[in-house]
């Protein structure tokens, strides 16, 4: 799935919201990349109406420590008015309903250009694997039973977590499950390189330049216990055989070998929730999950009608501000759960039977609803 295949999807389900009923012309904008020929275009195709411009972003906002304001729409202003833009209504794409840039989109609002600012809530993560699970699995019939089914028959590993892709959370977890022999028993993937391949990465994905480097939300100030497992443990490649190569899906069916599925977000040190499409991956496995990722993430997907496993596992983590505390305690609550037997963490799955359904078909609705978006007309 190509992003500008991705943008494309975005932009019909907005086209067939009720937000675009007020303009004869929409424009999109990916503000992950250069978009100086976007804008060119737009300013070559204004009119006396007002001008509406949805703002596309795959890649979660950068914010300078301690701020609410993202870089990327600190800056906007002084692009627009380098092109001369105005009377203009823009869309700011959030996913599942987020609050990230509800701070940017208020600071640009004290404009004095015509410029209005607007959140586009689509309705899940953002990600390129979304266009194509709506287009493909989300169109399956179920029946009744096989909602219903945990299928703990396959439930033979303690845990997952994947790491594929370079994340310095992701690294130091990675090099814990190392450090704690918890690798070759669990089904995880460890890929130590911070690229899949040597080729530059903008010329690789669309041959564009990148505006915020997609690596700058990774540092925060790690404290001598993170240090000092950064600096004795080496990382090393690992894929547990049962892993298998359909990243491109957004439904991992091996998911259900493991008992508790530990989720590596995109961002961990970060000022608001910020989900992807790994956290859709977890709720549609029926399992229990951890969240490695910014403080409140469990709370947020309360807050969107979902629930979440306090009464089986300690869940306190998901309060700690500082991302040095919150990372250990997510070491500490899993070497508990690791001191259980197989047979205990799957009785806790069995526990937690009627949360999994709950949030496997909420989120499955979500998907349908999004999908209805994409392809009618208003």
């Amino acid at each position: 799935m190509t992003g500008k295949r991705f943008a494309h999807f975005v932009a019909d389900c907005f086209k067939n919201s009720e937000h675009a009923l007020l303009y004869a012309n929409i424009h999109a904008i990916n503000i992950d990349y250069s978009y100086t020929e976007a804008l060119v275009e737009l300013k070559k195709n204004q009119g006396k109406n007002r001008s509406c411009v949805l703002l596309i972003s795959n890649e979660p906002p950068y914010f300078y420590p301690g701020t609410k304001i993202s870089k990327q729409y600190a800056e906007l202003p002084k692009i627009l008015l380098e092109h001369k833009i105005f009377n203009c209504d823009f869309f700011v794409t959030c996913s599942f309903f987020s609050r990230v840039n509800d701070k940017s989109i208020e600071y640009l609002n004290k404009n004095h250009y015509g410029w209005s600012f607007h959140k586009f809530n689509f309705g899940m993560p953002i990600s390129k694997k979304i266009a194509k699970f709506v287009e493909t699995d989300s169109q399956k019939k179920e029946s009744d039973n096989t909602v219903s089914e945990l299928f703990l028959e396959q439930c033979c590993m303690k845990f997952s977590h994947l790491n594929f892709t370079h994340r310095m959370h992701r690294e130091l977890f990675s090099k814990f499950l190392i450090r704690e022999n918890l690798v070759r028993d669990n089904l995880v993937a460890i890929n130590p390189t911070r690229w899949p391949d040597p080729i530059d990465r903008n010329t690789s994905r669309r041959g564009e330049e990148e505006m915020i480097n997609s690596e700058i939300n990774d540092g925060w100030f790690y404290d001598k216990h993170l240090l000092k497992l950064w600096r004795d443990v080496p990382l090393e490649y690992h894929r547990h055989p049962d892993i298998d190569d359909n990243f491109d899906e957004l439904n991992y069916s091996f998911l259900k070998k493991a008992s508790i599925n530990i989720v590596s977000e995109t961002v961990f040190d970060y000022p608001e929730a910020f989900y992807t499409e790994k956290t859709t991956q977890s709720l549609l496995s029926k399992r229990p999950f951890i969240i490695i990722g910014p403080c409140g993430s469990l709370q947020y997907l309360r807050d969107m009608g979902f629930a979440t496993f306090h009464s089986i596992m300690d869940e306190s983590y998901d309060d700690i501000e500082d991302p040095n505390k919150r990372l250990e305690a997510i070491m500490q609550l899993v070497l508990h759960l690791n001191k259980k037997t197989q047979h205990e963490l799957n009785n806790m799955v069995h526990q937690v039977k009627h949360i999994l359904i709950h949030n496997y078909s909420l989120m499955r609705n979500k998907i349908k609803k999004t999908l209805q978006l994409s392809q009618n007309n208003v």
